[in-house]
């Protein structure tokens, strides 16, 4: 086996540190691989792919397409329930001219519910604090009946 094909089937560890990866630039216990580890192994999935290793092929793509950390979308202001409604409206239109993916959409389209979830129930609550004014003050301007009673 010659220097070229051992450097191709180079092991992703170092010998120096036992074999275990290299740790994180930066610690995160919920991620311990860090933004170089994930280039080298983007790299050797695209590489892999190029010489028609399918599931490499697959791993590239995966990583290509999440690649993207902003979606792009200029959305509304969402202040009340009809601006959800225009800014859903963006949406699918990005969809439809391929500027999403069904999945990115669909993440959107959640938090827009979540937030037309909450325009109305900050709605409900604004109205229902209004019906109970209304009610102590019929309540309060009520004529009493006989005996004091209302």
């Amino acid at each position: 086996m010659s220097d070229k094909d051992n450097d191709d089937d180079k092991d992703l560890t170092s010998p120096q540190d036992g074999g275990d990866p290299p740790a994180p630039d930066e610690a995160d216990s919920h991620n311990p691989v860090s933004p170089a580890d994930m280039a080298e192994i983007a790299r050797v999935m695209v590489k892999n792919a190029k010489t028609g290793d399918f599931k490499a092929a697959e791993i590239a793509r995966r990583l290509w397409r999440a690649r993207r950390l902003r979606l792009g979308l200029d959305l509304p202001a969402v202040r009340e329930a009809a601006d959800v409604a225009t800014a859903q409206q963006v949406v699918v239109a990005a969809l439809g001219a391929d500027r999403l993916t069904p999945r990115e959409a669909l993440d959107v389209s959640t938090i827009l519910e979540y937030r037309r979830r909450a325009i109305e129930s900050s709605n409900d609550d604004t109205r229902l604090q209004e019906l109970e004014r209304l009610a102590a003050l019929l309540a309060a301007t009520r004529p009493k009946g006989p005996g004091g009673k209302r």
